[in-house]
């Protein structure tokens, strides 16, 4: 990952942030699409999901920092991936599905910026262990974005997924730190 953060020519944090903006609209695309259907004009959608990858772009320098870490910690990312699966197994987790369940924004919605941006936060709070997950196995390997992609998408159509997704990131975090010892 090290030679895709400076393979830019800029400095890496910028390099990986701009990688990571570009990555989170696929990612993210088929989970906020249904929410963006309540506005009734062109703007509307356009102005929230702008709104709403900026959030994203700023959840990209957390990322960035939790990659510096696991990348020169593989101990750490299998504790991390641990971590992301508790989290999965959680109440906090359950509530948060729940609450995105019934996010849209209303027809009439007069600030969609607002809207982006609230969506923009909640939906980082709900990805998070997965997101986190994807960043410490490999935030580039296309085929753990594509796995954690579906996997986002699948807990916002059947919150229940949530728990056996988080016993397999139990199990692959638990099989990442034996491999350190």
């Amino acid at each position: 990952m090290g030679d895709l953060c400076t393979a830019g020519g800029g400095p890496p944090v910028v390099t990986f942030v701009a990688m990571w903006a570009v990555m989170m609209i696929p990612m993210m695309l088929p989970s906020l699409v249904p929410s963006l259907r309540g506005y009734s004009t062109m703007s509307g959608p356009l102005i929230a999901g702008s709104a709403y990858l900026l959030v994203w772009i700023a959840a990209g320098l957390a990322a960035y920092a939790i990659h510096a870490i696991v990348v020169s910690a593989p101990l750490m990312a299998g504790i991390v991936v641990v971590a992301c699966g508790l989290l999965q197994l959680s109440p906090w987790k359950a509530r948060r599905l729940e609450a995105c369940r019934v996010a849209h924004v209303s027809a009439t919605a007069s600030a969609p910026a607002r809207q982006g941006l609230r969506l923009g936060v909640d939906c980082v709070a709900r990805c998070a262990s997965l997101v986190v997950t994807l960043v410490a196995v490999g935030v580039m390997d296309w085929a753990a974005m594509i796995v954690a992609t579906a996997a986002i998408t699948i807990e916002r159509y059947a919150p229940r997924a949530a728990k056996p997704i988080g016993m397999l990131l139990l199990t692959i975090g638990a099989m990442m730190v034996a491999r350190t010892l």
